[in-house]
């Protein structure tokens, strides 16, 4: 008898066959029920407006929570990284010997707008459950500030959606004439003291200080804006060597 004839051959058969109906039945069966509820969901959200919308960006803070959570930063609070673009020219031009040949200038120093965040502020972002922790513990916003961790990721999360609103139009970016600096404004960003109170009170530890930082360094790198007291203080750095207003050679002047 030829294999496959047998009584196991052909009950391998039927079996494999089973198998394959109920396999299929599964697939149909999701992908019907899933055109059922998205058709629901989208007839919905039609008729009801923003509040279905809302409802949906819980739904999807409530997911992403739980990566952010993974994805976290792990150093010391309070932190902040070097920028390695400006480490390495300040190492270049000590140690001219080290440079390599042909490397290109960096093109942009921090963040203009969304695009250039990393992957992990802007999932921040759409994980932020708006419960406003960050900004009670804020101790800037204790102090009648404007700035609020909160809004901070609220406001990067609508550049984002609007950002993707005109690719979802033109079929690729075009500037709007906007940034996420027309969302922040620079009383926000230097009225936080990078605490990271904020951080540490985030039940998936969202970083807005992140952002902050990043805004700040373009507005001071690219366009030569700071605080007047920060301003003094490059001056003298440049100028004297030093944040104080007087040169190395009357630095110990106070002795006398």
């Amino acid at each position: 008898m030829q294999p496959g004839l047998d009584a196991l051959g052909r009950d391998l058969l039927s079996r494999v066959m089973y198998g394959a109906r109920i396999s299929l039945f599964i697939g149909f069966f999701t992908v019907g029920g899933a055109l059922v509820v998205g058709t629901i969901v989208g007839a919905v959200a039609g008729y009801v407006g923003g509040r279905t919308d809302n409802v949906l960006m819980r739904i999807m803070d409530i997911m992403l929570a739980f990566p952010n959570a993974y994805y976290a930063r792990l150093n010391v609070q309070g932190k902040i990284t070097n920028m390695q673009n400006v480490q390495n020219e300040v190492k270049y031009m000590m140690q001219p010997e080290l440079a390599p040949a042909g490397e290109t200038a960096p093109q942009k120093f921090g963040a203009k707008d969304v695009n250039d965040l990393s992957w992990k502020q802007l999932m921040d972002a759409y994980s932020c459950t708006e419960c406003g922790r960050c900004t009670a513990e804020c101790p800037a916003n204790q102090t009648g500030k404007l700035l609020s961790p909160r809004k901070i990721m609220m406001d990067t999360r609508d550049r984002m959606e609007e950002v993707g609103k005109v690719i979802d139009v033109k079929g690729k970016w075009e500037d709007d004439g906007k940034s996420l600096h027309s969302y922040i404004t620079d009383e926000e960003l230097w009225a936080c003291t990078t605490c990271n109170a904020c951080t540490q009170a985030c039940p998936i530890n969202i970083d807005p200080v992140g952002i902050i930082i990043d805004m700040r360094r373009y507005s001071v790198m690219e366009e030569s804006k700071s605080r007047p007291a920060l301003t003094s203080m490059f001056t003298n750095v440049e100028n004297n060597g030093a944040p104080w207003a007087f040169g190395p050679d009357k630095r110990m002047d106070w002795t006398q």
